[in-house]
């Protein structure tokens, strides 16, 4: 599935858990497909206006970038609580309220649109966000 060759990192360096969320869903993506269908129809022609998904992978990491939170908010030690509301208010699936959620084959969970999960990967929509599971180490970074 295109949720778990994300997590590769030779091929979406830099893309963890909330990057793969937020790509997958704002293009409405089911992360359950076929690596192979999501991306065997790119083309040298997309455009902001309708983004393929290598392209949607520099455009949310350009967002997060420009939310302009130090890095030490990141740490879990340091962590500022205004940095942090501004990250949880720019997120629009990874932990969010109302979304659906299931394991992939790494055993991360996947965040995506209740609509996706239906079956054998979903767990539930979500009321209250629950704990999401820990990250796995691929290639050395830490998703």
């Amino acid at each position: 599935p295109i949720c778990e060759v994300m997590f590769l990192q030779r091929y979406f360096n830099g893309i963890g858990s909330y990057l793969r969320a937020e790509i997958l869903y704002r293009l409405d993506i089911d992360p359950y497909l076929s690596a192979r269908s999501v991306l065997e129809n790119l083309t040298t022609k997309s455009c902001d206006h309708h983004p393929d998904i290598l392209k949607m992978c520099h455009i949310i990491s350009w967002e997060v970038i420009r939310l302009n939170i130090p890095y030490e908010s990141y740490d879990g030690v340091n962590k500022c609580d205004t940095d942090h509301g501004v990250f949880k208010a720019w997120l629009q699936c990874y932990n969010v309220k109302g979304m659906g959620n299931s394991v992939d084959g790494w055993g991360n969970t996947m965040w995506h649109s209740f609509m996706y999960g239906k079956g054998r990967h979903s767990r539930h929509a979500v009321d209250i966000p629950s704990k999401v599971d820990g990250d796995r180490m691929l290639d050395g970074v830490k998703p």
